[in-house]
């Protein structure tokens, strides 16, 4: 599994930017280097400057996967969010939803399981 240092570099290398493109203030192109070689752990204040730079999100430069929009949901929440979607006349749109949703409480389940 890919680290953050080696994501940060291989996101960087696909905008085609150098290390000092990247860096901003706080965020040396050398603190930068340290990241990518894994000698050093970057700050949340770091991630933060280096995500919209990437065109990512913090939760991806953490852990390798985007966050779903029903990430912010309590479970109890989800089962609401199903029932009302349900609810709806079927239509493309909903259907994805409804599938997206599903694909949120399996992964949640499998966390805890």
């Amino acid at each position: 599994m890919m680290g953050l240092g080696e994501r940060i570099r291989e996101r960087r290398l696909e905008l085609g930017l150098s290390q000092r493109e990247l860096a901003s203030d706080g965020v040396s192109y050398a603190y930068i280097s340290r990241i990518e070689a894994g000698t050093r752990n970057p700050s949340v204040k770091a991630l933060r400057q280096l995500a919209p730079k990437l065109g990512v999100s913090v939760e991806w430069l953490e852990t390798g996967e985007e966050p779903t929009r029903f990430a912010r949901f309590e479970t109890g929440e989800l089962r609401l969010l199903e029932q009302a979607l349900r609810a709806l006349d079927g239509s493309e749109r909903r259907d994805r939803l409804l599938d997206e949703l599903r694909r949120e409480r399996a992964c949640r389940q499998g966390r805890t399981t």
